[in-house]
């Protein structure tokens, strides 16, 4: 943004490279990674830069700039556009916490995939029970373990008893 006298503003032309770095440091923290990971993922993509320059970019005092080649490479590493890097810091809170519900909805897809396994292993039992009779006591003091087991929270609860997602 120019302010009088055609200049750009200083708080103005650093606010997107402080996003950046609250950005880089918020994506690098979400996965895990050092500084020095971060350094050797940008360098096997193509946009070399050291541990030591990527913790001045987080934590530097004064912090160091980021040129547009870094931000690119960032940008690519993280897997989030270039807006998203630079814009404010309130869209780097609505990406992780969509990334958050995407794991989380995974998860509960495997998890409902997995009950409903085990409603059809419960159904091929009860057929077979059907078929032979003895089976009866067997399955009916399994299946009060089972529920004791439930009761004390060790299995999910019966498919009646089930939030689907």
């Amino acid at each position: 943004m120019a302010a009088a006298g055609g200049q750009e503003s200083k708080g103005a032309r650093l606010a997107g490279e402080e996003n950046a770095a609250r950005r880089l440091r918020m994506e690098r923290e979400s996965r895990g990674w050092s500084t020095a990971e971060v350094a050797r993922r940008m360098t096997e993509a193509g946009y070399p830069i050291n541990q030591s320059s990527v913790w001045r970019i987080e934590s530097g005092e004064p912090p160091r700039r980021i040129n547009l080649d870094e931000a690119i490479g960032f940008a690519k590493i993280f897997d989030i556009t270039l807006v998203e890097l630079v814009g404010p810091s309130g869209g780097a809170v609505s990406a992780k916490m969509f990334h958050l519900f995407e794991i989380f909805q995974e998860a509960a897809n495997r998890a409902q995939d997995a009950l409903d396994a085990m409603d059809t292993a419960e159904s091929a039992l009860y057929t077979y029970a059907d078929q032979h009779p003895e089976a009866y006591e067997a399955i009916d003091e399994y299946t009060v373990s089972l529920g004791i087991a439930r009761q004390e929270g060790r299995l999910p609860p019966q498919k009646s008893e089930r939030r689907h997602w």
